[in-house]
């Protein structure tokens, strides 16, 4: 809900301070890519957290991440990137897990990063074959940070 407030702020504060006619706008009504493309990964304990359209696995730690960003965005005057969480399942910390080992043995973690890792290959390579000029931004917390580092090795 908030990244659209943002977005619809914008684009009302572009519109009424634009010094341009509007060819521009109407270009880039044709063209559904934008010009950059935010994903998240959520971490342990989180998910379904999101508010914003294609945020619904977010945790909170992404959620501030992707806000900033567009205020940074806003404030240089630059175009509202869309968002898309990385989907993959939530998994509990045990808090009497001893070890952490233990942690990711029992609940599979490994797998769900694996699992999470290639929902974000996937969702990239789709993104980028009908948008090939797009910019990525990808950002992971906790265990989506494993998860996109898992992504990006492979």
């Amino acid at each position: 809900m908030r990244a659209k407030v943002i977005a619809v702020l914008a684009a009302l504060f572009m519109a009424a301070f634009s010094v341009t006619v509007s060819a521009p706008a109407a270009k880039a009504d044709i063209n559904p890519c934008q010009r950059a493309m935010f994903f998240g990964a959520h971490g342990v304990n989180e998910g379904a957290a999101g508010t914003g359209w294609g945020t619904a696995h977010w945790g909170t730690p992404e959620e501030y991440v992707f806000s900033q960003f567009q205020m940074a965005l806003l404030r240089a005057h630059k175009p509202l990137p869309m968002a898309e969480s990385v989907d993959y399942p939530k998994v509990r910390l045990d808090p009497k897990a001893s070890s952490w080992i233990e942690f990711f043995q029992a609940v599979g973690a490994l797998n769900v990063a694996i699992e999470g890792a290639s929902s974000l290959q996937i969702q990239l390579e789709n993104e980028h074959k009908a948008c090939p000029d797009q910019a990525f931004v990808i950002s992971g917390y906790s265990q989506g940070a494993w998860v996109v580092d898992l992504a990006l090795h492979n």
